[in-house]
């Protein structure tokens, strides 16, 4: 069984052209009644933009086509089309596919712009074969004397846990709280509050045990290559040297996206003392705008995620390390990646995401302004 589950996590991170695929539709389909009445034609497949970029530079006028975070990915549903209701002449077109693919194609001069839920990494990254330079090699804004990539930070979020699971008494619960140690189970004075500690979630992780103060819960993790589970997988102390995610030994059910964990998380089919947990982005857990039913996010050491304590060094950021205690923690910055001094369409597709217009779709994403 755990072959399999290695064997068909292997699989859908291959397959990355499904997602993105879907992915492309939905913008096409949004941005199609965009500009009716302008006039314009978005490109009718991903097919026919990919064919466009191979004879292309990333520079050219008018056009910038985006891949990689699935996490990013809404903010480029959400802003595309408004970017190009406001500038008709443009056309944006955005795919998934995940960080570690966003910064990849970027640097190959796939695309023009690759979104990532992670930062440049400070070592030498292999992708898919190819060696990706250091940040300081890499970013242009660290002054490397070869650097090509241009760095924007468009947003920030955090990653919180995330549960769905019921009591003895078949109370749904209501609130999840991480500890550094302790014991974990059902809060005494708030019975529907589980409270799990960090050395709990790690046995879930790794499979050598399938409950938390008595709660038998399935863990999730993604199935796709993800900045998301890249930051969870520091955090957890679970981080392959190489890949950057979840180490070989996790045995947890994989799903795609963000979504694909919070879906999970929700139709879980709970019984008393019996449920899922899994990590997100705060923006889809119950109550948020990409939220569902029964995906409660946890708070770490009491510290919600929240517009108030979001940013990296913050409040909540602060929390989850002493959680961890190994100096890693849950917020991240949200960026676009491009090749070179940003000019043309790319320049002002960049600018746009700043600006207070780009910043009501990072929030409309589920996110918080940078």
């Amino acid at each position: 069984m755990k072959d399999m589950k290695n064997k068909t996590r292997k699989f859908l991170r291959d397959t990355e052209a499904v997602s993105p695929a879907i992915a492309t539709l939905i913008l096409i389909v949004i941005a199609a009644v965009a500009a009716a009445a302008i006039g314009y034609i978005v490109m009718s497949s991903q097919g026919s933009t990919k064919d466009t970029l191979d004879s292309k530079s990333a520079g050219v006028q008018g056009k910038v086509f985006i891949d990689g975070s699935t996490t990013v990915l809404p903010v480029s549903l959400i802003a595309g089309p408004s970017f190009m209701a406001d500038s008709p002449s443009y056309i944006v077109s955005a795919t998934g596919g995940g960080s570690d693919i966003g910064q990849l194609d970027v640097f190959t001069k796939k695309v023009d712009i690759g979104a990532s839920s992670s930062q440049w990494s400070s070592s030498v990254k292999t992708v898919n074969g190819i060696q990706l330079p250091a940040r300081k090699d890499a970013i242009i804004q660290e002054a490397g004397p070869t650097a090509t990539i241009w760095e924007t930070a468009i947003g920030t979020g955090m990653i919180v846990i995330a549960g769905n699971m019921k009591n003895g008494a078949g109370n749904q619960v209501t609130a999840i709280n991480m500890m550094p140690t302790g014991t974990s189970g059902w809060n005494a004075t708030i019975p529907t509050q589980f409270d799990i500690t960090y050395g709990d979630l790690q046995n879930l992780y790794n499979g050598s045990s399938p409950t938390a103060g008595g709660v038998a819960l399935q863990a999730v993790q993604r199935s796709d290559q993800s900045g998301t589970e890249e930051t969870f997988a520091a955090w957890l102390g679970k981080q392959d040297a190489t890949t950057k995610q979840l180490d070989s030994t996790i045995t947890a059910i994989g799903e795609q996206g963000n979504q694909g964990i919070r879906d999970y998380i929700s139709s879980y089919p709970i019984a008393n003392n019996k449920g899922a947990i899994g990590f997100v982005d705060i923006g889809f857990t119950q109550g948020q705008i990409n939220g569902a039913t029964g995906v409660i996010p946890a708070t770490q050491n009491g510290v919600a995620a929240s517009s108030t304590t979001k940013g990296v060094g913050k409040t909540y950021d602060t929390s989850s390390i002493a959680v961890s205690g190994n100096g890693k923690g849950l917020a991240r910055d949200l960026y676009y990646y491009s090749y070179g001094t940003p000019t043309g369409a790319v320049k002002a597709f960049l600018d746009y995401i700043l600006s207070s217009k780009g910043q009501d779709a990072v929030h409309a994403a589920g996110f918080f302004s940078i």
